[in-house]
């Protein structure tokens, strides 16, 4: 193999490490769609809490015995985190009824 002797491998294989600043034709190039995402807004975290919707006294009624009921399985199932979230939903509920004067309620 004489003819091709200047090309034959001698030494270990060298090893490259990737360079940040090596040029790179589509790293600056942005997608349509990802240019318009990026002109969005943020989503908001949790809209609901703040300005809850307005429920009328059945509504509040209602969810408030569910609420009770679930609790209840919750605990009897030792669904601790559960029972927490919906013992927690049932306090903001019960504060809002006690908020809202009974002639502007709806009902």
């Amino acid at each position: 193999m004489e003819r091709f002797a200047e090309w034959e491998v001698t030494g270990p294989a060298e090893e490259r490490q990737p360079n940040p600043a090596s040029f790179s034709p589509h790293r600056s190039a942005v997608a349509h769609a990802e240019l318009k995402r990026l002109e969005e807004p943020a989503p908001k975290l949790n809209p609901h809490l703040e300005q809850p919707p307005a429920i009328d006294r059945i509504e509040r009624f209602l969810l408030a015995v569910f609420l009770r009921r679930y609790i209840t399985y919750c605990a009897r199932r030792q669904r601790f985190a559960q029972m927490e979230g919906a013992a927690r939903l049932h306090r903001e509920i019960g504060a809002i009824a006690a908020n809202v004067p009974r002639g502007l309620s709806g009902v």
